[in-house]
């Protein structure tokens, strides 16, 4: 498992590889889509649900993630959301 902290968010792997965000979604960060300001509680982010996800970074207003075979996804500020 890991967490990482961002500017006013969080992203969380789990172990089974469940990826979890929270906090401020102002620039998409939360990668919940668009349309929500924020969450309070550690939320399930589907958007990349069937992708082997090994690790996280939150940096700022953005997020990371590495999948199994060395790709990288991200979301949030200057990036197109999930």
């Amino acid at each position: 498992s890991f967490v990482s902290c961002g500017f006013n968010h969080m992203i969380a792997l789990t172990d089974q590889g469940e990826l979890y965000s929270w906090g401020s979604n102002a620039k998409g960060q939360l990668g919940l889509g668009e349309g929500i300001e924020s969450k309070t509680v550690p939320t399930p982010m589907v958007a990349l649900d069937g992708i082997q996800i090994e690790r996280v970074w939150a940096f700022g207003d953005s997020d990371f993630a590495r999948d199994d075979s060395g790709g990288i996804f991200s979301w949030g500020q200057k990036v197109r959301a999930l």
